[in-house]
C-alpha cells in the first residue's frame, strides 16, 4: 500500500505516502484516514497485533496519502504492518448493525 516511506534520524517518526491506486475489496480507496483510524481502532480494542504496539504510539493523517507515526522509541516492525488496516465504511456498517437480531 505505500509508495515509500521514511524513518526520522532518531527512528520515533515514521511516514508513509500511500499509493493512490490502493484499494479496499469493496473498491474504496485505502487512505491515510483509514490507516489513522484502524490503528487508533486496534490499539483501543487491545486485541490481535495491539499488543505489539508501543502504547504511545500516535498516528496523523498529514493529507490524503500521507500518514505520520510517532513513538517515544524505535520501533522497526511498524513498517511492516499493513494488514491492520480497515476499511472505515465497514467500521462504521458494523458499528450500525450492533444491537440488532
Amino acid at each position: 500500500m505505500a509508495l515509500s516511506w521514511k524513518a526520522s534520524p532518531d527512528q520515533k517518526t515514521w511516514t508513509f505516502k500511500l499509493d493512490p491506486k490502493a484499494k479496499f475489496a469493496d473498491g474504496s480507496a485505502v487512505s491515510a484516514e483509514a490507516v489513522e483510524i484502524s490503528f487508533e481502532r486496534l490499539l483501543k480494542i487491545g486485541q490481535g497485533s495491539a499488543e505489539a504496539y508501543p502504547s504511545d504510539l500516535k498516528v496523523e493523517a498529514v493529507d490524503a496519502h500521507t500518514v505520520r507515526f510517532t513513538l517515544s522509541a524505535p520501533f522497526a516492525p511498524l513498517a511492516n504492518d499493513g494488514a491492520s488496516i480497515i476499511n472505515p465504511a465497514l467500521l462504521s456498517k458494523h458499528r450500525a448493525d450492533e444491537g440488532k437480531g
